[in-house]
């Protein structure tokens, strides 16, 4: 793969390409591709891919109402909050600006939407992903369940 910088093309995700998408990133769980996409149909969230030259390569769902997950808003005002999740690149795109691109598209939406601070959640077993985030500017919460 070419390192030279990507032409990407971030955009919400369509119902006509969710059996492309699936067999794109998730050919084992089709789930995975309409579980997000129905979350932008209900309007609770976008569902964001990056397309390079027609091929999809990388996702993240970006919810408006902060994470879907307890711990986490038990301990933290999600209110006015955006919140990234299932983020994917696809492995021959890899560091090649990817997952920043998408990343920085799903912030300027969401000031756009009145979103006040955006959050995400990595696992400590992907620390070249943590890295990423630092560089972007996300602070670790030291939140560990």
């Amino acid at each position: 793969m070419n390192k030279d910088k990507l032409c990407l093309e971030i955009k919400e995700a369509e119902e006509s390409q969710l059996n492309f998408l699936v067999t794109q990133f998730s050919p084992g769980n089709p789930m995975f591709q309409h579980n997000r996409y129905d979350t932008q149909k209900r309007g609770e969230g976008l569902y964001l891919i990056a397309w390079h030259n027609n091929t999809p390569v990388g996702h993240f769902l970006l919810r408006w109402s902060g994470p879907n997950d307890e711990p986490v808003t038990k301990l933290v005002d999600i209110t006015h909050s955006a919140f990234l999740e299932a983020g994917l690149s696809v492995y021959e795109y890899r560091r090649q600006g990817v997952a920043t691109a998408i990343i920085q598209e799903a912030e300027r939406l969401g000031k756009e939407k009145g979103c006040t601070c955006i959050g995400l959640e990595v696992g400590i077993n992907n620390p070249k992903a943590k890295r990423l985030y630092e560089k972007l500017g996300y602070v670790d919460f030291l939140l560990t369940y």
